[in-house]
């Protein structure tokens, strides 16, 4: 009897452990999202704005320069997220990402779209003024 009431003891200790230590993830993930940086793409931006959800930036590139000059400048550790804003981006050329855009395990760069919105990236060319 003794070493059953031990084992359900030690049980509920790892239990109530976990308990607590997943609320605290929890509790902290909204913070976590909070303290990341964010850069903003729109079709509709400019690649003179400083890339804010106000302000964004125009270009694919402009937002990878802006976090490859963050990354020197800034070694907090924060992740980095460049957020494309709703519409269809037309490349014109190769939009090349290598290791140093990728950040770092505890703080990585990621590209998504903004919640709810739908982005395509295009390589093909727009054509305007076609007769058939």
């Amino acid at each position: 009897m003794c070493c059953r009431i031990r084992i359900w003891a030690s049980f509920r200790l790892v239990f109530y452990s976990l308990t607590v230590f997943s609320s605290a993830f929890v509790l902290l993930s909204p913070y976590a999202i909070a303290q990341q940086i964010q850069f903003f793409v729109a079709v509709d931006g400019n690649d003179a704005n400083p890339g804010t959800i106000a302000e964004p930036f125009a270009t694919l590139e402009r937002a990878r320069d802006a976090v490859r000059q963050r990354n020197q400048d800034d070694d907090s550790g924060k992740p980095t997220e460049v957020i494309l804003r709703g519409g269809k981006y037309f490349l014109d050329h190769t939009f090349v990402l290598s290791e140093e855009d990728s950040g770092k395990r505890e703080s990585p760069t990621i590209y998504s779209n903004q919640q709810d919105e739908q982005v395509v990236v295009s390589g093909d060319v727009p054509l305007t003024d076609w007769q058939p």
